[in-house]
């Protein structure tokens, strides 16, 4: 076997204009779930370190979307497109709608859940459905970006909005 230095090509802009779709969808999802009510935050549920917050944001936008989109949405259309044959995209739907489903449940799970509120199920339901959507629609990096930069804004604005 040969092994030569094989070039990858990175076309720079292409990711760029990818990052800023992602952080623009972020902030629309910002907007939509939180109605600009985020300035009436009187604490971050993370810390009052920017750079933190950023690491955070990052991990916790990159797992959910491998667990919830990646994995659970994609087995679900799979099944589900098995089942009802790609009938009136049903499929879609379907999938969307039981993911997030589960992505909101998630949020109330173990030691650091959140308590039961069904305003906060269904922010992160929309959400969830918001992410679905564009990962259906636009792939796995752009809704991981989207989600990574909705976290970003939603922990870090009251920490600068106080500050």
């Amino acid at each position: 076997i040969n092994k030569e230095n094989k070039k990858i090509d990175i076309r720079y802009l292409y990711f760029m204009f990818m990052l800023i779709e992602g952080c623009i969808f972020g902030v629309i999802l910002v907007l939509i779930l939180n109605d600009f009510s985020i300035f009436q935050l009187t604490d971050s549920p993370y810390e009052e370190s920017l750079l933190l917050n950023l690491y955070l944001s990052i991990g916790a936008g990159i797992w959910e979307e491998i667990l919830f989109r990646l994995i659970l949405f994609s087995i679900l259309f799979k099944c589900i497109s098995f089942i009802v044959n790609r009938l009136y995209y049903i499929d879609i739907i379907a999938s969307i709608i039981i993911s997030s489903i589960i992505f909101s449940l998630f949020h109330y799970i173990g030691p650091y859940g959140d308590s039961f509120v069904i305003n906060t199920f269904l922010i992160r339901f929309i959400g969830g459905i918001f992410l679905c959507s564009i990962y259906y629609f636009r792939g796995f990096g752009i809704s991981s970006v989207a989600h990574i930069s909705y976290d970003f804004i939603l922990v870090s604005l009251p920490v600068i909005y106080y500050s």
